[in-house]
């Protein structure tokens, strides 16, 4: 998480808390200059924002990434990342030719995830994605749980000081990918459901961590998110 630009996602962060909407914001760097700044932003919906490029208002610049946000109601699962958040992301960095890191925040959660490409997208791959991306449109998103961990970066940074957190508890992780999310839990997830709900969380933020999983189904029974719905 670039630290240059905290103060703008302090702001992005209130404008989201009060709009209920998402906001984007585009990082760049001048040639030659190993300073970041944002050098574009856009609101959005509540479920969704643009990803824009540098503005040319700024002269020449590299887009490095962007940064968004994800509001803070019952109907958002925190700041967990979609399969279409990845997918622009692959879209960004093919356009840039160069892998683009892409963070999710909001005002409330202690963590900030983002997620970086291993490498640039051929047009082939990004054909695959872009097909991939419809079925998870309709509730099947087996590819990008099964490809996240191994395309992607993802890490996690202290949402008040940008500091990179290497290996986050478990705990904290499904705090911030579950966000205030009760209700959209209740709705679309029973509890037969409930391993296979949180390996899809742990697809999207920490691949490789079983403990995720397994504090997943502990949060959603503790915390008898659920309800009464037992099928």
């Amino acid at each position: 998480m670039p630290r240059e630009i905290l103060p703008e996602l302090r702001t992005m962060e209130a404008y989201t808390a009060q709009n209920k909407r998402e906001i984007s914001a585009t990082f760049c760097r001048k040639p030659g200059n190993k300073r970041l700044f944002v050098a574009n932003h856009v609101g959005g919906e509540e479920g969704s924002v643009e990803s824009l490029d540098c503005a040319s208002a700024f002269g020449q610049s590299d887009r490095i990434g962007d940064v968004h946000t994800h509001p803070t109601t019952a109907d958002t699962i925190g700041i967990l990342p979609s399969q279409d958040d990845m997918f622009t992301t692959l879209v960004d960095s093919f356009n840039n030719n160069m892998a683009q890191v892409s963070c999710i925040t909001n005002d409330q959660t202690p963590l900030v995830e983002c997620y970086k490409p291993k490498g640039v997208p051929t047009r082939q791959e990004l054909d695959i994605y872009r097909n991939e991306l419809h079925k998870a449109e309709v509730g099947e998103p087996g590819f990008y749980m099964d490809r996240a961990g191994a395309d992607f970066d993802i890490e996690f940074y202290d949402r008040q000081t940008g500091k990179h957190i290497p290996h986050p508890k478990a705990s904290g992780i499904v705090q911030a990918a579950f966000g205030n999310s009760h209700e959209v839990l209740r709705k679309n997830v029973t509890s037969l459901e409930h391993t296979g709900f949180c390996e899809y969380v742990r697809a999207f933020t920490a691949p490789r961590r079983e403990d995720v999983t397994a504090e997943c189904v502990n949060q959603l029974r503790k915390q008898r998110i659920l309800g009464f719905v037992d099928v």
